[in-house]
């Protein structure tokens, strides 16, 4: 610990507050399930924003209600009809990568190819969004890459580091929905 109350990383939190493994699995799960019920809570207001109705939303998304239902309630946390269901609202993905100084640079994931492994879900395909996205932006500063950059890194073409081997200005990645003229914050 760096100093106290600060962690470096979830496992020296979980090591203080969860010294026993099977505590500390306890706590990681309870929190995964958290975080996708909060972005179903999230998607849900997205599609009554939209004024969209569950039936036209599961027809856009190609599946059956039970799947709108599902996305809504975070208990398909699935990428695959997570995805779908922005896209059935007609709503982009954006990650956005976050700079020293409060500069952000944006890419529209929907723009772009990057599907998920099978099986993945939200909170991993998101992560490993973040993390190329980061990646190809310290790598290519000051300029800007585009999305395709991004994807490419996703798909597994490595962005190399700085020659100095940081991170350069980044400081964090988010995950971020456009429906409408609305923005929300989901991974």
């Amino acid at each position: 610990m760096t100093q106290p109350g600060t962690y470096g990383d979830d496992a020296e939190f979980l090591a203080e507050f969860c010294p026993h493994p099977a505590d500390a699995e306890r706590a990681v799960r309870e929190a995964q399930r958290l975080v996708a019920q909060n972005r179903g809570r999230i998607l849900a207001d997205l599609r009554r924003l939209v004024g969209a109705g569950t039936a036209d939303l599961a027809r856009g998304m190609g599946a059956d209600p039970r799947t709108v239902s599902a996305v809504e309630a975070g208990t398909d946390s699935l990428a695959d009809p997570v995805r779908a269901f922005v896209a059935a609202l007609g709503g982009h993905l954006l990650v956005e990568v976050v700079l020293r100084h409060g500069r952000r640079v944006g890419f529209d994931l929907s723009a772009v190819d990057l599907p998920a492994r099978p099986g993945e879900d939200f909170a991993t395909w998101s992560g490993r969004c973040r993390s190329a996205a980061s990646a190809v932006v310290a790598q290519t500063a000051p300029a800007i890459p585009t999305a395709e950059a991004v994807a490419a890194a996703l798909r597994g073409s490595p962005a190399p580091r700085r020659p100095d081997g940081t991170g350069g200005d980044v400081l964090d990645a988010v995950l971020i929905v456009l429906v409408d003229g609305w923005r929300a914050e989901i991974g």
